[in-house]
């Protein structure tokens, strides 16, 4: 719960030195080896592993995930102390309304859609990078043969992005920084190391939220045990102990896929020119435009609409299926 007492204002990566690029993850793991490592390192800290310092609670992975969906309680950031949007998941007045009193913050179906998003991902490039720059002093102290390097590229380290909508990708699928569950990552003394893979899955800190429940996906015939899952999957059995994510149907579904991803990302900036900014806005940025009819509409789709048929490729029946279970990977 939030107090007036703790405030974790959302202002993205202050005091860096300048303005830096946010790049491929392929490009920050091949060519930036000391920002990518610390990347890795600074995202399982806020996913709170075993062997993770100290995170600040608004700033935690299961904090800012939560603000996507369930569960649907304020975020541990948020100043605000008037307590009446609070969900309960055994009071009636939230359960039996449709929709519910309080539906978490996030924004779908809206034509604010891309604009929240925007500082959603401010914020965890703000955590990650304030670990980073924790972790990189902390290198540095205990190396200083190696001063001026760690914390340079900590300072640099922005959140990176996976283009999904590249030329190659209907032939190489996502990358395997994005799945495989260890990584090799730079460590102090110019030597490498192998980590566990924090883009790879998430495992719930605390145990299952409480008002997660199973759901089934009928497009796939398969069950979403979403309420005894203890971690995240892509394209797993439906069982309530599947073994991990079948990445091979997640590449194939994701090949399949890609091409017309491409067209509906390269049709998005057909839009006349000469109408209303405003009701193309509407029509553009969201897959619920209501400020014209639908026998009216351009018929360019909606920048909201390639972004749920990526999370459907990506998710199979699992987390990143739903926008009330993105706990899932760092792929968004």
């Amino acid at each position: 719960m939030s107090s007036v007492e703790y405030h974790y204002p959302v202002i993205g990566r202050k005091g860096t030195g300048g303005v830096f690029d946010r790049l491929p993850i392929q490009t920050l793991e091949k060519d930036q080896p000391y920002q990518f490592a610390l990347f890795i390192l600074a995202l399982s800290a806020i996913q709170q592993r075993s062997d993770a310092p100290h995170i600040e609670p608004a700033a935690t992975f299961m904090e800012i995930a939560s603000i996507h969906g369930k569960p649907y309680v304020e975020w541990a950031g948020d100043r605000n102390i008037d307590t009446s949007a609070d969900y309960s998941a055994t009071d009636k007045k939230d359960t039996n309304p449709v929709p519910s009193r309080f539906g978490g913050y996030c924004n779908h179906g809206a034509v604010v859609f891309p604009t929240w998003h925007r500082p959603y991902v401010m914020l965890i490039e703000q955590s990650i990078g304030n670990i980073a720059e924790q972790l990189a002093h902390d290198i540095e102290t205990n190396n200083p043969g190696e001063n001026g390097v760690w914390i340079k590229a900590a300072k640099e380290l922005r959140f990176p992005y996976w283009d999904w909508a590249d030329k190659d990708v209907p032939e190489n699928g996502l990358p395997p920084v994005l799945y495989e569950d260890k990584v090799e990552i730079m460590a102090a003394g110019d030597k490498k190391q192998i980590v566990d893979n924090p883009l790879s899955f998430f495992s719930y800190v605390g145990g299952v939220p409480s008002d997660f429940t199973d759901e089934t996906n009928d497009a796939i015939g398969k069950v979403a045990y979403f309420s005894k899952w203890q971690r995240t999957y892509r394209y797993a059995d439906g069982t309530p102990n599947p073994d991990g994510s079948h990445i091979d149907s997640l590449q194939t579904a994701f090949k399949a896929g890609a091409k017309d991803l491409r067209r509906r990302v390269a049709q998005l900036f057909t839009f006349n020119d000469d109408q209303n900014s405003a009701i193309t806005w509407d029509d553009f940025s969201n897959h619920t435009a209501e400020s014209k009819r639908e026998m009216d509409f351009d018929n360019s789709g909606s920048l909201e609409g390639v972004h749920d048929t990526v999370h459907n490729l990506l998710g199979g029946n699992g987390q990143m299926v739903g926008c009330k279970y993105l706990r899932a990977s760092g792929v968004c």
